[in-house]
């Protein structure tokens, strides 16, 4: 067990300035652009959002491949589906 596992390291700062960035940029992407003119929800709509988070998931995991490597990767896509299956 690591028991010097530091999760805010020093050399870490553009990934957690990115991931805060566009994870504010998409919050409100949701809440003001998506949701702006509430409808209901038709299955066609759910899908579009359905699709668009995943992409924008998987986008994110390109970005961590390049920034940190294929093995961090792959480990972020792991807990990426786990989450989303216990959902």
């Amino acid at each position: 067990k690591d028991v010097h596992y530091t999760l805010f390291r020093a050399e870490d700062w553009v990934a957690w300035v990115t991931f805060t960035v566009v994870f504010a940029t998409l919050i409100i992407f949701d809440n003001f652009v998506l949701h702006a003119n509430p409808k209901s929800l038709t299955m066609a709509r759910a899908m579009a959002y359905t699709i668009f988070w995943v992409l924008c998931a998987f986008a994110f995991c390109g970005w961590v491949w390049w920034h940190f490597g294929e093995q961090q990767a792959l480990m972020w896509m792991s807990g990426y589906m786990l989450e989303w299956m216990l959902s």
